[in-house]
């Protein structure tokens, strides 16, 4: 299998699995909440790797990831996304003098 073979595969496999958590999960309730979620996955990702996993379940952990990265990117990416230039530190110092 190739690399771009392996790498649709993944996509699909992606794609079913955050079907698959909205659907018992629904969508996330907060931004927050949704970086609460990735971090968990990322850190059960990173045991499995400490533990030296099998390659399937390393796989089935990045997929968990994957999935919950593109939830996040569908449902809060597109019109909420500030600009380069704005920099809230600056903006937040700016308002306090």
């Amino acid at each position: 299998m190739s690399s771009f073979d392996k790498a649709e595969q993944a996509l699909s496999d992606i794609r079913d699995e955050m079907q698959r958590a909205i659907g018992e999960h629904g969508w996330f309730n907060s931004r927050h909440e949704g970086y609460a979620v990735i971090l968990e996955e990322l850190d059960e990702l990173w045991n499995e790797i400490k533990q030296n996993a099998s390659p399937e379940y390393i796989y089935a952990e990045a997929i968990q990831v994957s999935a919950m990265a593109m939830e996040f990117a569908a449902q809060y990416g597109r019109g909420v996304k500030k600009k380069r230039s704005e920099n809230p530190l600056k903006n937040s110092a700016t308002k306090k003098a």
